[in-house]
């Protein structure tokens, strides 16, 4: 049997990314979806018109009909059938029309391998989050919604192709009930590779900008304070929140942890649920805070993403299902970003000194570098043999461990590695940082 992915050591885990393509090419995977590169490059492109985007998307019928099905719906109410491609491309406008073209051949190229009702079960809700994404992102990265958007929709594609590859196994990670971080850390415990490895190479092979691939690779990772201007930062940011939401099909409603609902603005609490009720508007404040936005700011992009979801979702009906309550969902993602805060960021982050101090560690056959960035927190990095990083994780000293830290990159301690003087050193060098 192989190793879990949380227990391989760094040389194990270097030529994990070519196993996992290799076994992509086996089960089908295009090197290339033709029309989904040949948007990008227009994305890419500041000087590109929509007649460069009709050009293309005329050669594929099956998103002209999806396309003009958008333009010709209630959403846009026109008094006149849509009956062109060039029209309906100016109806939709740029920013729209690029995502939801781009959007549809990334999800069709990647969602037809594996178990079918997982797969759409993961792009019913990947398409949700696409909107999600692409809302906050006319916020936190105005320059990049298209970007946003294909983030969104590609966060969990490597799900379905998981289970192609890795077989049953895959289910038990993805049982209901679990939140996307619960089901993330069962893949490392259970599987020799994890969705996110499988959608890190996916990419690789189709050639994926790092302003793309980076923030996918590192949705499950804490992202670090609003302050930063980078823009794959900032699109870390939207990935980490956009990720975290995952919508039972059965209900409609977004996953929450295992613990019973906090109330928060009900009439009816009694004297006991009041600390509880603060609690959960701290946490609902400390999640705008990390976003950059304010609670207004938050209520008016969900709610817009769920207006946007309403009138694109057709246009995914080939891979995925329309939700029956997006209402509801909307009414409960404040829940669920509320809870990412408690998993892992609820804490405040004291200012750091400026420095850029770099240090290793040799754990457990695996090199660690950790380094400390002003105002940041810090970054950790799993090496390869040579020293080129290959993974990393963005974490916060005061909040973190070496257990949680190495585990975040894959590096899994057994209870016996707590003695081990570099464990114990690792610890005590976190420690310092959160000083």
């Amino acid at each position: 049997m192989n190793k879990p992915r949380g227990k391989m050591t760094a040389a194990e885990v270097e030529p994990l990314l070519q196993t996992v393509e290799r076994k992509l090419e086996r089960v089908g995977i295009e090197t290339q979806p033709e029309v989904a590169t040949r948007i990008l490059t227009l994305v890419q492109d500041p000087n590109s018109q929509l007649r460069d985007y009709a050009a293309v998307i005329k050669t594929d019928h099956a998103i002209c009909g999806r396309l003009l099905k958008l333009a010709n719906s209630a959403f846009f109410a026109q008094r006149e059938p849509v009956t062109s491609i060039e029209r309906a491309c100016v109806l939709l406008g740029t920013t729209r029309l690029r995502t939801l073209a781009l959007g549809f051949f990334m999800a069709r190229a990647a969602g037809g391998k594996g178990d079918r009702d997982l797969s759409r079960q993961v792009w019913t809700q990947s398409v949700f989050r696409a909107c999600l994404a692409q809302s906050f992102a006319t916020k936190i990265a105005p320059e990049a919604k298209v970007e946003a958007f294909v983030i969104g929709l590609m966060l969990d594609a490597g799900i379905p192709l998981l289970h192609k590859i890795a077989g049953d196994s895959v289910l038990e990670a993805h049982k209901p009930g679990l939140t996307p971080l619960e089901a993330y850390k069962t893949e490392l415990t259970i599987l020799p590779y994890s969705h996110v490895d499988v959608v890190a190479a996916l990419l690789t092979k189709w050639r994926f900008p790092k302003t793309l691939c980076m923030p996918i690779q590192w949705h499950h990772v804490s992202p670090g304070e609003a302050k930063r201007a980078d823009l794959v930062l900032r699109l870390h940011r939207i990935a980490h929140y956009a990720g975290s939401i995952s919508v039972d099909p059965q209900t409609s409603r977004p996953i929450t942890l295992s613990r019973p609902p906090t109330p928060t603005r009900s009439a009816e609490v009694g004297p006991g649920d009041a600390v509880n009720a603060r609690n959960a508007m701290a946490e609902e404040a400390a999640a705008a805070k990390r976003l950059g936005l304010d609670r207004s700011n938050i209520d008016k992009l969900v709610s817009d993403a769920v207006r946007e979801y309403q009138a694109v979702c057709d246009v995914f009906g080939e891979v995925a299902d329309r939700l029956d309550g997006p209402e509801a969902i909307a009414a409960m993602v404040h829940q669920r970003l509320s809870e990412v805060m408690d998993e892992q960021m609820t804490r405040h982050i004291p200012a750091i000194v400026a420095s850029s101090d770099k240090k290793q560690f040799e754990v457990v056959g695996s090199r660690i570098e950790i380094v400390h960035e002003s105002g940041h927190g810090a970054i950790a990095y799993l090496l390869d043999s040579k020293g080129v990083r290959m993974s990393s994780c963005r974490f916060d000293p005061i909040a973190e461990s070496a257990h949680s830290v190495c585990f975040s990159l894959g590096v899994d301690l057994e209870d016996d590695h707590r003695s081990d003087p570099m464990v114990i050193s690792l610890d005590e060098h976190i420690k310092s940082l959160a000083a």
